[in-house]
């Protein structure tokens, strides 16, 4: 199996006739080329993933992970309810913080379940477990979106403490 992954690329230092713009620009040039290694990785796993889908002939399907599949013979991962409303914030991209803070819990259960989850459906990385979700239809894209608006929205807000009083 092929794996691809973004190279960890170093900051720039600074040399005689650089300036802080050429630094920025250098940090951003760098950030795109890792995003298109991502979206590359991406389209790599989709391939794969229509070839293995395409391609098989046995009744079982795609084996799960060990211990993680349901008794009913789907092969899908066994998630509690929890899981997977933590699985849906995942893919709606909110971090562990956000995630403590919806579901009322602590950061570090949030991470807990961040981790149980990644291992049950296999996935090295949180995209990969979001990339895995909807393609298994594990969550509930329309429930992702909401959960994502409702995060910018309240990033968007002025807490109460700063916002201006109205007279």
């Amino acid at each position: 199996m092929t794996t691809t992954g973004a190279h960890v690329l170093t900051l720039p230092t600074r040399g005689p006739g650089r300036s802080q713009d050429d630094d920025t620009t250098d940090l951003v040039e760098q950030a795109l080329r890792s995003v298109r290694q991502a979206v590359d990785s991406l389209m790599l796993a989709s391939r794969m993933l229509s070839e293995r889908v395409g391609s098989r002939t046995d009744a079982d399907g795609p084996k799960a992970p060990a211990g993680t599949s349901d008794g009913d013979g789907s092969g899908e991962p066994r998630l509690s309810k929890q899981e997977k409303r933590v699985l849906t914030l995942v893919t709606a991209g909110l971090s562990n913080r956000k995630i403590a803070e919806r579901l009322d819990i602590s950061d570090k259960t949030a991470k807990n379940y961040v981790h149980t989850v990644l291992l049950k459906l296999g996935a090295a990385t949180r995209t990969e477990a979001a990339f895995t979700a909807l393609c298994q239809r594990l969550v509930d894209p329309e429930e992702c979106h909401r959960a994502r608006t409702l995060a910018s929205d309240a990033a968007t807000r002025l807490p109460a403490s700063l916002t201006p009083p109205t007279h």
